[in-house]
């Protein structure tokens, strides 16, 4: 032997291979915590485009209807003698509401009543052409199409757009005019709220914004000039960790509270709608 001695080999202690495990465990947490959190944000982010989307389009929808309540094309004579709406010669009967559903929707919209639960309903009516509403060519002519999309049936020599829209199951209902019952146009629509702004007499600029029962109390339907209508969308996924307050449909209320386990986001959107076939006519 050359009398040198081998190097002497020396390991980990158990003290510190737990100091590294713990430090090891200390940055993965982290490390998930940080993912968890990125994808949160990434879910909460997609849940608000969601919900944005989901809300423009329901408006789209009400803001098409409701703009064009009362029209029809004039039959010629005095001004406010008589229009191509024949049945709705004065258009008192264009646009309805209730602060529950309505009882039967198969009524005319003048013969419509109340139920007595439920969130709002709407109800609008016009003459369509294919100047105010979508068209399908059916045999070289251009027949509108009622709010779910069924060509409308011609009558009297006009074509009568009457939709009632009411909420249901989470989403956006309507009824079109031939229709036996409704149909679902926009999911994750959670409630609807409208109040009406009704005109002075000889004005047509509302003074003052009345809900149905008060309209239909005072019977001022033919002073109504415009619509406000809330809608409250739900995200179509829960992505959310607990239950979380929103604002509601009324901006000095207390924020509402969604019930124990609901961890879908909710936000109210509002917009106005002005009756434009009612202005500049004295009422």
């Amino acid at each position: 032997m050359s009398g040198h001695s081998l190097p002497r080999m020396r390991g980990f202690t158990l003290v510190e291979l737990m100091v590294s495990l713990a430090i090891g465990l200390v940055v993965l947490a982290a490390m998930y915590a940080s993912y968890q959190g990125a994808s949160q944000t990434t879910q909460v982010g997609r849940a608000l485009a969601q919900i944005t989307e989901d809300a423009s389009a329901a408006m789209g929808i009400l803001r098409t209807q409701v703009s064009n309540a009362a029209y029809s094309a004039p039959t010629g004579g005095p001004v406010g003698a008589g229009t191509g709406f024949t049945r709705n010669a004065v258009t008192d009967n264009w646009v309805r509401g209730c602060d529950t559903d309505f009882a039967d929707l198969s009524k005319d919209i003048d013969q419509l009543t109340c139920a007595a639960t439920g969130r709002n309903a709407l109800a609008v009516a016009f003459e369509a052409n294919e100047f105010n509403s979508i068209t399908k060519t059916v045999a070289g002519v251009k027949v509108p199409l009622d709010c779910l999309g069924n060509t409308l049936a011609l009558t009297s020599g006009y074509y009568l757009q009457y939709s009632r829209f009411y909420i249901s199951n989470g989403a956006l209902f309507c009824r079109g005019p031939g229709n036996a019952s409704g149909q679902a146009l926009v999911e994750n629509i959670s409630d609807m709220q409208a109040t009406y702004g009704v005109a002075a007499p000889g004005a047509n600029v509302a003074s003052t914004y009345k809900t149905a029962t008060e309209v239909t109390a005072a019977g001022t339907w033919p002073q109504v000039v415009s619509v406000r209508v809330c809608l409250i969308v739900r995200s179509a996924d829960p992505v959310l960790t607990a239950p979380t307050a929103y604002q509601g449909c009324d901006p000095f209320a207390a924020a509402t509270t969604p019930a124990a386990g609901d961890r879908y986001m909710y936000r109210a959107f509002t917009s106005t709608f002005l009756i434009q076939n009612r202005r500049g006519t004295a009422l």
